[in-house]
């Protein structure tokens, strides 16, 4: 078994040609995933001097790691969110999912990166008859706003009656159409190509130590020397450090795990997944699955909030859940297994702005390929103060959790928790 993510296996092997930094740069970008590097790509198409840094690799973080889902919705659905702010407030929010979710593909085929985008749909399921109601709910609100929001959905019936799946785990099913799946290793490597290209300079494997204010610009002090920067932007969404204590008090790191297992039996995998739909469990401790873009592979994650210390012992555990959804797979060895960190914030939602000068987006909860893809143009778009860039979470209050600290120390006690109530649920018989 490897301990690294799947999706690298199909990336060009990276070279360490390192540069001495520049002494100065119009704009430094500190983190190199997705959102980092769409911000570099729209500001070195406006003309614009770009240092993109990153501790790592570019793409080293959840850009790499997460399971390649893109959708037009954020962490909650659209009937939690009605319910808890209205139509009024709800809706706009949505709104903002669905820009994210079309500028992502517009890109993609603007720049035309091969990253195995398929427009497959994603289908959520119910494990009891309490969220089988919620998903007829939910099929309700998008039924109802249609019209603003554009989301084709329709209710399924059980896992074992249905096409896209062969389990017998789920009662019923919320199939969203207008979801999609890509490779998130290549997606990442061809935004890299793409602003390199266009003239950003990258200067992996620097991590930043300190952001200093002056009286005209910043001193970026890094373990490779001070750059000093006209304007500053944060992109490190969950890989916060003592080097930003802003976001680091306002940003949750959330561990999330995967696994990939090769069937052996390759017609079992047409038996089990016989297309590129992603499947969502909406049980507290949620569970995702897909097929691979190489149609050889079974990917399966669970954001679990931490991670045992054992890579062994947490891919045993992780294969566990995905037996009990397709017991045909007991047999069948995990080839891969890696983890991740997610970007949380107090209200889940993304936030963006400028603090103290500084440019910053962040908090993908979860949602960073198209979240990081949107918002990376947008606050690059706001640092050179183009027109029409307001979004819906530019006036929301980014709170602060002082004792986070960069640091996730309670999800154990809410993750124990989430796996009491689920023992707790009864599923259909």
């Amino acid at each position: 078994m490897k301990n690294t993510p799947y999706w690298w296996t199909a990336l060009a092997e990276k070279t360490n040609t390192e540069k001495p930094l520049p002494i100065k740069a119009d704009v430094v970008i500190v983190g190199a995933g997705i959102t980092g590097l769409n911000a570099a790509l729209t500001l070195v198409k406006a003309n614009r001097n770009v240092l993109l840094m990153d501790a790592n690799q570019a793409g080293y973080g959840a850009s790499t790691r997460n399971a390649g889902f893109l959708s037009k919705a954020h962490l909650h659905s659209l009937s939690t969110l009605i319910q808890k702010y209205g139509e009024d407030k709800a809706i706009p929010l949505v709104e903002e999912a669905c820009k994210a979710f079309d500028f992502t593909q517009a890109l993609i085929e603007r720049e035309k990166i091969d990253c195995h985008y398929n427009p497959s749909g994603r289908i959520y399921w119910a494990y009891t008859h309490q969220q089988g109601k919620k998903l007829h709910t939910e099929h309700q609100a998008l039924a109802k706003h249609f019209s603003r929001l554009n989301i084709n959905a329709n209710l399924t019936g059980s896992s074992a009656q249905s096409l896209d799946i062969h389990s017998a785990q789920y009662h019923q099913g919320l199939h969203v159409k207008d979801s999609s799946t890509l490779h998130p290793g290549l997606y990442t490597q061809g935004l890299e190509q793409r602003v390199c290209e266009n003239g950003a300079e990258l200067a992996c494997n620097t991590k930043v130590k300190s952001i200093e204010k002056k009286a005209s610009g910043f001193t970026v002090k890094t373990s490779r020397g001070d750059v000093q920067a006209n304007q500053v932007i944060v992109a490190t969404n969950a890989y916060v450090g003592e080097e930003t204590p802003y976001f680091r008090q306002r940003v949750v790191p959330v561990v999330g795990q995967m696994i990939a297992i090769k069937p052996n039996d390759p017609a079992m995998l047409e038996k089990l997944l016989p297309n590129h739909i992603a499947h969502l469990d909406v049980r507290a401790m949620f569970r995702f699955w897909r097929r691979s873009p190489d149609n050889t592979h079974i990917l399966f994650g669970s954001r679990t909030g931490f991670a045992a210390p054992n890579p062994n012992k947490a891919a045993a555990q992780l294969k566990g859940l995905l037996v009990d959804i397709f017991p045909q797979l007991a047999q069948s060895p995990v080839s891969h297994y890696w983890k991740g960190l997610l970007g949380g914030t107090m209200d889940q939602f993304p936030h963006l702005g400028c603090h103290n000068g500084i440019y910053y987006a962040t908090g993908m909860n979860g949602h960073g390929v198209p979240m990081g893809t949107y918002l990376g143009d947008n606050i690059a778009k706001k640092l050179m103060r183009e027109h029409d860039t307001a979004t819906q979470f530019d006036d929301l209050s980014f709170k602060a959790a002082p004792l986070i600290k960069g640091k996730s120390w309670f999800m154990p006690l809410v993750c124990g928790a989430q796996k009491v109530a689920e023992k707790m649920e009864k599923p259909v018989s």
